[in-house]
């Protein structure tokens, strides 16, 4: 019976491609008699032995499926000089990259090699003699590599078949890689984007030098998948679920299914006959699907898309590792409803892909037994993600500004005698833009302000008066870390109190003119790429003194 090859929306499965090419390049004309780079690009198939011996089956119908983690040895047909190797990716596609030697045959073989934990390799036959042997090759050549047997359990050793397998490995949010974001989420930096141990590295990403930062707002999680090991040896993650779980301050919440969209640009570029390069707008997620086996309906499935190069097609996609998209000001589910966030777990299932579409496929989960755990310590990133998450919003603003004299007296809402009850004095804040402060005989300037975060993340906050001309006048200027005293305790600053601050600047330190008087403030909470949070209220004033 003839084998029935699977087809996955995902990879190649077909030889078709592979025939074209055979046509454009590999019968391309005569190789230069000086060596040069030359450049065969193939993909390894594994054919069903049945099918293999079926004579009633010709060469270019034979199918298969891509035999990935192979080592792949292109040799002089004549000569048998080894000419360059190259190991299989995920989907079976290889290419090597050789100089052909003065005098040699442009006449190749190409051999398929499985390589045992013990370093020793075990060759896989070509299906059928000579169908893996081209003619008169040019530089840039390719072709199908059609191999049997055609199972998979031979990419590692029968000793190893035991070992666990590794599923998703996160690697960084927006810019910030892992090592940078604590995981412990025991530690009070849980969580939070810091580059203080290597500035250097913040700087030669663009980004600024977060400093116990919380992530907030939009945020791209990227990662790659491993292969599972055990009882799923062999097998690939084609579509994962990725859950959330927020720390409680002992242990992890229950998850709660991630589920917002994600889809990303596709770029196709064809070769042959033409050169055509085409972009579409394609969906990742969340599909629904079922379970194989009956085993009923399953949603909020996301597709592992990847590249595929080849000839005389290949796919490529926009941020082809980005794995979560969580826009966490909209992750509204409970118990877990408001902007303050908290200490959160990425986590997920691995799916293995049996038939049916993309957008509705037909999966069989890949049990936990099938990957390694997560140890306490020494494997951040492995199999999920701990963030710091923070959305309150910065309360930054001008109280009051009144005129003060050296005994502590206001100047008066009405007449000119200062007043001691601060309810009987005028505030200039709300006295309209471009008021004159007439400070004689001897008032000072008093700004009421507040510059605070709720959380406890303030950045900065910077009060001061710019004039036409002349030196800056300087009422506050913090910033994290602020000074020991009074003491902190990290990553908690807030600013000044949720109340507001004063701050005094007596009548020596102005001159006349036109004054600015600038608040600016910012807080720590950025996205991965940049801080998402300031502000910066102004005032007016001609100062008299």
């Amino acid at each position: 019976m003839k084998h029935e090859r699977q087809t996955h929306p995902q990879r190649p499965r077909s030889r078709w491609p592979w025939l074209a090419l055979l046509c454009v390049l590999l019968l391309a004309g005569a190789t230069p008699a000086t060596a040069a780079n030359y450049f065969f690009t193939g993909q390894v198939f594994q054919v069903n032995p049945d099918d293999a011996a079926d004579d009633a089956i010709a060469d270019g119908d034979l199918e298969g499926d891509p035999r990935p983690y192979a080592t792949v040895k292109l040799y002089d047909a004549e000569t048998g000089i080894l000419l360059g190797d190259a190991f299989t990716d995920a989907d079976g596609i290889f290419t090597v990259q050789y100089d052909l030697p003065t005098g040699s045959t442009p006449d190749v073989r190409v051999r398929v090699f499985q390589e045992l934990v013990n370093d020793t390799d075990v060759e896989l036959p070509a299906s059928r003699e000579g169908l893996n042997e081209h003619e008169s090759v040019g530089p840039f050549a390719g072709s199908g590599v059609w191999v049997t047997p055609d199972d998979y359990l031979s990419y590692a050793a029968s000793g190893s078949i035991s070992d666990p397998g590794v599923g998703v490995v996160f690697t960084r949010v927006g810019k910030v890689e892992i090592p940078f974001i604590e995981q412990d989420p025991t530690d009070d930096l849980a969580g939070l984007a810091d580059f203080t141990s290597n500035p250097a590295r913040a700087a030669e990403l663009h980004v600024s030098a977060f400093d116990d930062a919380p992530f907030s707002g939009g945020l791209l999680v990227f990662g790659a998948f491993g292969l599972p090991g055990g009882a799923c040896l062999g097998q690939e993650i084609d579509y994962y679920r990725a859950f959330i779980s927020k720390w409680n301050g002992a242990t992890w919440g229950a998850p709660q299914v991630w589920d917002q969209p994600m889809s990303k640009y596709r770029t196709t570029v064809t070769v042959s006959p033409t050169v055509t390069v085409h972009h579409d707008l394609v969906p990742v997620g969340p599909f629904s699907g079922t379970i194989s086996g009956g085993g009923g309906s399953i949603g909020d499935l996301y597709w592992v898309n990847e590249d595929v190069p080849g000839f005389p097609t290949s796919t490529f996609y926009s941020f082809p590792d980005l794995r979560v998209n969580w826009n966490t000001r909209n992750w509204a589910k409970a118990p877990d409803t408001g902007l303050a966030g908290g200490v959160y777990r990425i986590t997920m299932e691995y799916y293995r892909y049996v038939s049916g579409s993309t957008n509705a496929p037909v999966v069989s989960l890949l049990p936990a037994g099938c990957f390694t755990g997560t140890p306490a310590s020494g494997a951040e990133g492995l199999h999920q993600l701990v963030l710091g998450v923070n959305n309150q919003p910065l309360d930054v603003h001008f109280d009051h500004i009144y005129l003060v004299n050296p005994s502590g007296d206001f100047f008066p809402a009405t007449g000119t005698t200062p007043v001691s009850n601060v309810g009987d004095a005028l505030d200039f804040n709300g006295a309209g833009l471009c008021e004159i402060l007439d400070l004689a005989p001897s008032y000072g300037v008093q700004v009421r302000f507040t510059a605070h975060h709720p959380g406890g993340f303030m950045r900065y906050y910077h009060l001061r008066a710019t004039p036409n001309s002349g030196s800056q006048v300087e009422f506050a200027n913090e910033s994290y870390p602020p000074l020991p005293s009074p003491p902190f305790v990290p990553p908690l600053w807030s600013g000044t109190p949720a109340a507001g601050s004063t701050e005094t600047v007596p009548h020596s330190g102005w001159a006349r003119c036109n004054y600015i008087f600038s608040l600016s403030a910012g807080s720590r909470l950025q996205d991965g790429y940049n801080y998402v949070q300031w502000a910066h209220p102004q005032r007016a004033f001609y100062v008299d003194p």
